[in-house]
């Protein structure tokens, strides 16, 4: 996913995909309980919560570096560590909901976070991403 999105996305034009792929990935997470006999539709919609989840991370990563263009090291290790970080404690996270409210919860959970993403990605600064590099 990374891979196809980084292909894709042109520079300048990130936040369409910065807010829309999480987007995306949270209305397929949200649907993963709802369709779980169904096995096809099942795997079509899990690879689109997982491109939802880390396909934005090279974008990510290289605007962190546009914006910090003599700290690249640093901007890498911030988007890095705190992709990390999210996995993990996601994770735990997840497995402590599912525990307490049952698996539905732990998946709404899930596109909710994803869902905040989108959400905090629209109000990134257009102005200053089309400023990159100029």
């Amino acid at each position: 996913g990374g891979l196809v999105i980084g292909w894709f996305i042109a520079r300048h034009h990130e936040k369409l995909g910065l807010v829309l792929t999480p987007l995306l990935g949270a209305i397929a997470l949200s649907l993963i309980p709802i369709i779980a006999g169904e096995r096809i539709a099942l795997f079509i919609v899990t690879i689109v919560a997982g491109v939802g989840f880390g396909s934005m991370i090279p974008v990510t990563l290289s605007l962190a570096q546009r914006l910090l263009p003599h700290r690249t090291s640093l901007a890498s290790a911030m988007m890095l560590g705190g992709a990390w970080m999210f996995a993990g404690v996601g994770a735990m996270g997840a497995q402590a909901i599912d525990e307490a409210l049952g698996i539905h919860a732990a998946f709404l959970a899930a596109a909710g976070a994803l869902l905040v993403a989108s959400m905090l990605s629209a109000l990134l600064p257009s102005k200053l991403l089309q400023a990159l590099d100029h």
